[in-house]
């Protein structure tokens, strides 16, 4: 596998300043770093639990996928996803593992393992948003020269 997933372009790429944009539709624009998230959530157990594939698959219908990748991510590995208070409700956004989410669905399992941080923890991975940059990464993101997601 090993040797499959060199020539993945995702897979030698992965992890090297990975930021998700969620777009709303408005003009308003978030860029969260993917790699903070997942170091929170490791150290915050608490916000692990289990969510519906059926549920996750719709919210992440928007996001792109890459089935050449699909085929080899490793489906064991929790998804990640945010909350962003919207319009004045919480709204959970999947931010890394949409290929690992296609996958599940794929092989049928009816739930997903899934880190959500609350808001409070949010508001720490957020890179970029709508009032501007706020980490070094979101000053790159600002300039054009964060790495792709």
């Amino acid at each position: 596998m090993a040797e499959q997933t060199s020539r993945c372009a995702r897979c030698r790429d992965g992890g090297r300043g990975q930021f998700y944009t969620y777009a709303f539709g408005d003009g308003r624009v978030w860029h969260f770093d993917v790699g903070l998230a997942a170091r929170l959530a490791r150290a915050h157990p608490e916000t692990l639990g289990l969510v519906a594939v059926a549920d996750l698959l719709e919210h992440a219908r928007r996001n792109e996928v890459d089935a050449a990748h699909v085929q080899h991510v490793d489906e064991t590995v929790p998804l990640l996803a945010v909350t962003l208070e919207v319009d004045g409700s919480p709204v959970g956004i999947l931010i890394d593992g949409n290929h690992r989410l296609r996958k599940l669905a794929a092989l049928g399992v009816p739930d997903a393992r899934v880190y959500l941080l609350g808001r409070e923890l949010t508001e720490a991975v957020i890179a970029l948003g709508p009032g501007g940059p706020r980490s070094e990464l979101g000053r790159m993101i600002q300039r054009g020269q964060g790495g792709a997601p």
